[in-house]
């Protein structure tokens, strides 16, 4: 085999690897979680997978969902087609449809050569010619014979100066071979569209010079057959030719001339590139023509793809606009029809937006939407609301104050709705343009007081979480952290829960390991075995062994401690990892008795905290802020029952008292999560919890202005309760203070 026959093969998947790379942590995350899923599916030969699948063969949309996600990684597909009942089911699914049939051909066209060398590769290619439109066949007929003939230096130097020189006699015999009057010229046509298209760096740099582009769309339209010819070199290279300047011109040529089946193969590949050349202007163009002349089903891929990974394409300008292409589509507008008063504000929407420069209706109208939080919600819910938002947010700082507003009234149920949540990352991008960092952290913040929750939402919730411990700010980790005190074990055994985590525990940050080794030390003997050997919690209890080891050897030793005695237990099992874990890290053992009488104080906290004299006081006292983290963490979530005890309230004023962020941060989640209005004002009048809330808002103000604002905001719609009362000094201690 030749050196160029081996570059042809090799340059598909060179390139479409190249460009196919997402670029956001957690849409990858999906993308990769889809695949994955895919894989099982296709693959799997257990009888629930199998099931799914013939389930899935009898639902048009979840078939189409399919086709999709098994096409958009070329690297899995040729791992399914290399499996026997892959193999299989790919088979089955061919020949269902031809649109169902076009997007499968997508990934055998890039990776033609590896799937068609396989054993199974005569098996597919007798599936594809069997039961695939005549266009189709002629296409994959087209790969093949590229795969198969290899034109010679000179043939290619003679195409390239025919194609772009500006010589009378090349043009002249440019217009000879032009003219399919006899069947010899139209032989001649064909072997000069099969000779521009047998190389595509020659081709590229034909599309690049402006007498080449003329010429290659002056061929184009001139038959079926060598449209499909020249559409194969156009697909290989697409995001080269289609953001360079000529390949708008070039794009609207294909689809004005070209059939049904190689338009809807261009729109094809247009989707699996679309957030690669949408940061493109001139891909961007391309998009939208593809769109605007796709049929319906296609316009719904589309309308899918952008609406659920909205947040790669409303970080810049190109993005907005396509979401404005979109929204204004009459099949994006019929969406909304079944809900007859949302159908009818988006219709006042689309009869304004396009009018930029004046906001003031816009503005009404987006009061008008967020006065109704079930409309609010409806909108945010739908693809078509959901863009259109996206479009709103960022067009006056007014209208940015108004959806800002809603968000945080509506928080949870925008976070976690499939659409909704994107929202939520527009306002971020938005705010961040503005170098409004305050806010930005005040939007974050509402991760870490609502992170429970959200961890538990395994679909779009968690998700969240992941893109905010993924900003790696230290402030926002610990309120994430915070926000899950007591529920790291239980966590630990679920999927999406164990990987948040895992991600806390990476930000190699103290706190979320203080208080997950707070309460691994905390639980029972049943418990900890369980977790060992648990598919997700043994990977979190491994990872908490070594981020221990790596910032606390202190606590790295109370985690040994408390494993060690279940070690034989653990061998032979999944757990057996982690016994060999504390056996290869290396081991303190040295601690002096009294550090290990503090850290158990620690530990006991809560117990001594109740009982008045144990000496947990005085162990305060001593004024260590690593004791002092640990006593904290394990009195987290009985701060409020604490503070209605005579000694107990002393127990909660004195971390406080040592201007800690840790006791001060957690005492406030617990605030925010555990009390009711009844709760929060028989505190502020109660003998021992007044002083403790006195104490709280102090610190908060020395300590940290954003908790200090969060807990005034907690407790300014209680203050006409609290007059007249012994609750009225917490009035005018905020009073005093801000």
């Amino acid at each position: 085999m030749d050196a160029f026959t081996q570059k042809r093969m090799m340059e598909s998947r060179t390139w479409w690897h190249r460009h196919y790379q997402t670029p956001d942590v957690v849409t990858r995350k999906r993308m990769m979680e889809s695949r994955t899923w895919c894989q099982r599916l296709m693959t799997s030969c257990q009888k629930v997978d199998e099931d799914e699948f013939l389930r899935i063969l009898d639902d048009s949309y979840e078939l189409r969902r399919l086709a999709n996600t098994l096409s958009s990684d070329t690297d899995s597909f040729v791992d399914i087609i290399r499996d026997k009942v892959g193999l299989n089911r790919v088979m089955r699914i061919l020949g269902i449809s031809d649109d169902i049939n076009t997007i499968l051909l997508c990934p055998i066209m890039i990776r033609f050569h590896e799937i068609m060398t396989h054993e199974h590769g005569k098996d597919l290619a007798s599936r594809v010619l069997d039961v695939c439109n005549i266009h189709d066949k002629n296409l994959f007929c087209q790969i093949t014979y590229h795969h198969h003939e290899s034109q010679t230096t000179n043939e290619r130097t003679w195409c390239q100066r025919l194609m772009t020189s500006r010589e009378k006699v090349d043009e002249d015999e440019f217009l000879r071979i032009l003219d399919s009057s006899s069947a010899s010229s139209y032989h001649e046509l064909r072997r000069l569209a099969n000779t521009v298209s047998s190389d595509t760096d020659s081709f590229v740099d034909i599309i690049r010079d402006k007498v080449g582009l003329n010429r290659v769309m002056r061929i184009l339209g001139i038959s079926d057959d060598i449209n499909t010819i020249l559409l194969y070199p156009i697909i290989l290279r697409f995001h080269e030719i289609m953001t360079h300047e000529h390949g708008k011109d070039l794009a609207s040529r294909v689809l004005d001339v070209c059939n049904i089946h190689d338009k809807n193969m261009f729109c094809r590949i247009t989707y699996h590139l679309i957030f690669y050349i949408a940061h493109n202007e001139n891909g961007c163009s391309i998009i939208k023509k593809a769109i605007t002349t796709a049929d319906d089903l296609f316009k719904s891929d589309f309308l899918d793809l952008i609406a659920q990974h909205a947040n790669l394409l409303s970080t810049h300008d190109l993005g907005i606009s396509l979401f404005q292409h979109v929204v204004d589509l009459d099949f994006t507008k019929k969406t909304t029809e079944e809900d007859t008063r949302l159908h009818e504000l988006m219709a006042e929407f689309d009869k304004i937006l396009p009018i930029t420069s004046d906001t003031a209706e816009l503005h009404k109208l987006a009061l008008k939407l967020t006065s109704d939080s079930d409309l609010f919600l409806e909108l945010v819910k739908t693809k078509r609301g959901s863009l259109m938002a996206q479009i709103i947010i960022g067009k006056s700082k007014e209208i940015d104050t108004v959806f800002w507003e809603a968000i945080k009234q509506n928080y949870t149920n925008v976070a976690t709705s499939f659409y909704g949540h994107h929202i939520f990352r527009r306002a971020i991008n938005v705010v961040e343009e503005t170098r409004k960092l305050k806010l930005v952290a005040q939007i974050l913040r509402l991760d870490g007081y609502n992170a429970l929750y959200l961890t538990k939402e395994p679909h779009i919730g968690n998700l969240v979480v992941e893109y905010t411990i993924n900003r790696h700010d230290s402030v926002v980790t610990e309120l994430v952290a915070s926000g899950l005190q007591g529920h790291y074990i239980e966590l630990s055994f679920l999927k999406h829960g164990s990987n948040i985590v895992a991600m806390l525990l990476g930000e190699d940050e103290e706190l979320p390991l203080l208080l997950i080794v707070t309460e691994i030390v905390e639980c029972d003997e049943d418990t900890l075995v369980r977790l060992a050997n648990d598919e997700y919690g043994n990977g979190v209890l491994a990872k908490t062994l070594q981020v221990a080891k790596k910032l606390r050897d202190d606590l790295f030793g109370d985690l040994v401690g408390k494993l060690r005695p279940f070690l034989d237990t653990l061998r032979g099992s999944r757990g057996e990892n982690i016994a060999q874990a504390i056996n290869v890290l290396e081991e303190r053992g040295k601690s002096r008795l009294f550090e290990i009488t503090k850290r158990l104080n620690g530990y006991n906290a809560l117990y001594l905290a109740k009982e008045p004299n144990l000496g947990l006081q005085d162990a305060i006292d001593l004024h260590e802020p690593d004791f002092t983290k640990l006593i904290a963490c394990g009195l987290r979530g009985h701060f409020i029952e604490l503070s209605f005890l005579k000694h107990g309230s002393n127990i909660v004023e004195k971390p406080l008292g040592e201007d800690e962020y840790l006791p001060l941060l957690l005492i406030i989640m617990e605030i925010d999560i555990k009390c009711d209005e009844d709760r929060l004002v028989r505190l502020a009048k109660d003998e021992y919890g007044n002083g403790v809330l006195k104490k709280t808002l102090q610190v908060a103000k020395n300590v940290s202005d954003d908790l200090f604002g969060y807990l005034v905001g907690k407790l300014r719609p209680l203050l006409d309760t609290l007059r007249g009362s012994r609750g009225e000094n917490i009035a005018a201690i905020i009073n005093e203070l801000q």
